[in-house]
């Protein structure tokens, strides 16, 4: 019975991760300012946001923030966003 509970939970774990993952992917592609938002959020909690970050984004998140923020805004943040392949 164990084992049972244990591989229905395994699989439930694997259903919510594979629509967690087409939510991500449906918000991002509706609204791009997600991945910007997630940015901002994720360097606001760190310890010391005020400091020199940097920030590895795929190739096309990478283009959302430089667009939105642009070369001064990134300055103005002190973020150095590098784009990495997928």
């Amino acid at each position: 019975m164990q084992s049972v509970d244990s591989e229905v939970e395994s699989t439930l774990v694997d259903v919510v991760v594979a629509l967690t993952r087409e939510l991500i992917a449906v918000e991002v592609s509706t609204n791009p300012q997600v991945i910007l938002e997630t940015v901002r959020a994720a360097v606001a909690s760190l310890p010391m946001a005020d400091r020199h970050v940097k920030v590895s984004l795929h190739p096309e998140d990478y283009q959302v923030v430089q667009d939105a923020l642009g070369e001064e805004g990134l300055a103005d943040r002190q973020w150095k966003m590098i784009s990495e392949p997928a």
